[in-house]
This record gives structure tokens, sequence and C-alpha cells, in this order.
């Protein structure tokens, strides 16, 4: 009696904890389009947001709403904006047209949720950056209805495509802007966009990734090999073709850095303007591809012994080749190619044999080394995507 006594006051203890969290931040009645109960927006400045949420939904079709509270109270903004967004049901009925910009005031917290059908002109990246770029700042400027009008205005702006409409027209006329200022008129042209900041992040990025990070690998790499060579009789670091500074001049080092600073450098920061997501995946899977190399050449050269395992595996391994006479062991475990294949059955011989060892650790394969107004509220869904940030 006295354990079923117990477990009863728990279990009220729960249910009363549960309804509690649930009510702290339980969904308001949607007002359109602007929710604010506690009113952080004058009646005039609800009056503008409604203003330019009608024209955005007429002109484009896409249903804007604006939900700002005090506090999360310890719940993910992701999963409120959700909640939000399917009480509401933003948008069209099979269109999921709809867009939610959340605010927690007091958690200096900002989402903005995309509709399903959305996702497609504002994607994850662009949420961040209208996040990010424009109503973060304002925000901390105190101009928190400025702020949601100018992302409002760029939601538009994105959903419509006139944003990069605009920007390829003025970039049409770049070649007439060089040809009368020179490149200094060509830059200030591009700067006019207001994403040339973001897009000389990206290029700092680049330029970190294809000159800086590949001299501090080769370097690390070097040292580490050169306490290898000391310890290992049969490995000469002196022989050894795969490092940076064995293989490049004086002249190369300087002009490899330049070259890769316009070509494809100037591409990837012109690029950013047109297709931003393409930009920033590819220099995050870059970015990943360079630590990867990194962590390999560290696991071989870390001591004399796993780089003695290293070399026992790449001799195995490329005994076939060499025996062809394809391959040729420069010195310890590192090979360089002499020979390709002379025929079909060759190559083919040597392909099983690769794929029976696996290939190198190292890096090179065995044959080359070693995101009364119209209710924005119509039975849309919420695609889940979008970008949460914070001031």
């Amino acid at each position: 009696m006295l354990n079923l006594r117990f477990y009863s006051i728990v279990f009220y203890f729960l249910l009363s904890f549960s309804t509690l969290a649930n009510s702290a931040n339980e969904i308001p009645r949607f007002t359109p389009n602007v929710v604010d109960e506690n009113q952080y927006l004058s009646s005039v400045e609800k009056l503008k947001i409604n203003q330019l949420i009608k024209i955005i939904q007429q002109e484009y079709r896409v249903f804007p709403a604006v939900y700002i509270f005090p506090s999360l109270n310890k719940i993910p903004i992701e999963s409120i904006a959700v909640s939000a967004f399917e009480e509401w049901q933003l948008g069209e009925k099979g269109k999921d047209n709809g867009i939610l910009i959340l605010l927690a005031m007091e958690d200096r917290k900002a989402r903005i949720e995309v509709g399903y059908g959305l996702e497609g002109a504002i994607s994850d990246l662009r949420a961040k950056e209208i996040l990010n770029q424009i109503l973060i700042p304002k925000i901390k400027e105190g101009k928190l209805s400025m702020g949601l009008i100018d992302s409002l205005n760029r939601i538009a702006d994105y959903s419509s495509g006139e944003f990069e409409e605009s920007f390829k027209i003025s970039f049409e006329s770049i070649k007439a802007v060089y040809l009368k200022d020179g490149f200094t008129g060509v830059f200030d042209k591009l700067f006019e966009d207001p994403r040339a900041e973001k897009a000389m992040q990206y290029f700092l990025w680049y330029l970190v990734l294809v000159i800086i990070f590949p001299f501090f690998i080769s370097n690390i790499t070097e040292v580490l090999a050169l306490k290898v060579s000391q310890q290992l009789p049969d490995y000469d670091y002196n022989k050894d073709p795969r490092f940076y500074s064995n293989n490049l001049g004086s002249l190369s080092k300087i002009g490899v850095p330049i070259f890769l600073f316009f070509n494809p450098g100037i591409f990837v920061l012109v690029l950013y303007f047109y297709y931003p997501e393409i930009v920033f995946y590819s220099l995050l899977a870059l970015t990943c591809i360079m630590t990867f190399n990194l962590i390999r050449r560290y696991q071989v050269f870390k001591s004399a012994k796993a780089y003695a395992a290293y070399a026992k595996k790449q001799q195995i391994r490329n005994t076939l080749a060499v025996e062809k006479g394809l391959l040729k062991e420069f010195t310890l475990g590192s090979f360089h190619t002499l020979d390709t294949p002379s025929n079909f059955e060759e190559f083919r011989e040597l392909r099983r044999h690769l794929k029976r060892y696996g290939r190198g650790r190292f890096g090179k394969d065995t044959m080359k080394s070693s995101g009364g107004f119209d209710s924005s509220s119509s039975g849309g869904r919420s695609g889940g995507g979008g970008a949460s940030s914070d001031w």
C-alpha cells in the first residue's frame, strides 16, 4: 500500500511538471501576421510589418509571419519553430510556401523556419545569412522593426529571384568597368553588393586551405620524417620525393601560391555571389579532406615504428609492380613510377593486386606514389529547414 502511494505521488509530480513545461511554451493563437503578446513592437511598427507582408503575399505568393516571445524556457528554438509553424499552418496548402521568423528576446536567439515549397529559394545558408547579416545587427542597434522589415524584403528578393538577377545584370557590365577603370573599378563594382563581406570571408577561407594549410602540413610532416630518418637507417629523408620543399624550387614556392590566389581564387570569390551554397559546401569538403590528409600523414610519421609498419605494407602492396619494372623504391616505403603497363592483361593483373592489398595510407595510389490583413495561415507545412542564430 505504501509503495502504491509513493508511485502515485511520483506520477502526479511528473504529470504536473510536464503540464507546467508545456504551458510555459504553449503556442499562442495566431494573429495575422505578427504574434507579439509581450508588445516588443509598437502598434505602428506592427502595422508597417503587416503591410509589407501583405505585399509579399500578393506579389510573390510567399506567406511570412513573425513570432516574438520572451523566453525559450530551455526548449530548443527549432522545436518551438516547428510547433508554431505546424499549429498555425503557415503557407498555402499543397504549396507549403510559408516562412516564420522567430525571436526569443530574453534568450537572444533567432530562427527562420522555411516551408517545404521555399527551400529551393531560401536555403539554410541564405536563412543564416539573413539572420547574421541583416536581422541580428539591427537588433543590436535597437532597431528591431527595421531589422524585421529588411529581413522580409530580402526574403522577397530571394523568393522572386530578383536578387540574383539584379546582380547578374550588373555583372555583365564588369568588362566595360574593367576597360574603363581597371581592376579597381571591377572590385568596387563587386563590393557594392551587400554580400561582399561574406564573400571575402569565404575567399580568405579558401586561401587558408590552399596556401597556408598545405605549407603547415608539409612542414609538420617534414619535421616528423626527419626524426624517423634519424632512427631508421634504411629511410633516407633527403631521397623521399613526397615533400613539398623537396619537389619545388624557390621560384615555384612563390609562383604556386600566386597562381592559386588568382586561379581559382578569384573564381571562388565571384562564384559566391551566384551560388553561395556550392562555395560553402565545397570549402567545407576541402577542409575535411585537408584535415584527413594531415591525420593520415601524422599516423605514418608519428614514430619510427609506425613508419616501419607503413613501409612494410607498401613493400607488400608494391611487390608485383616492382617485379614488372613499373615502380622503384627510392627509399624505405617511398616508391616512384618508372613506366606504365604495356598491355591490358598486365594492367588487370596489377589492378587485382591493388584490390587485394588495398591502397596506401599516405595519400597517393600505388601507380603514382607511395540553411484586417490576409493571413499567412493557409494549411502549409514546415520543411524542417531554416537557420538559427543568437546575438
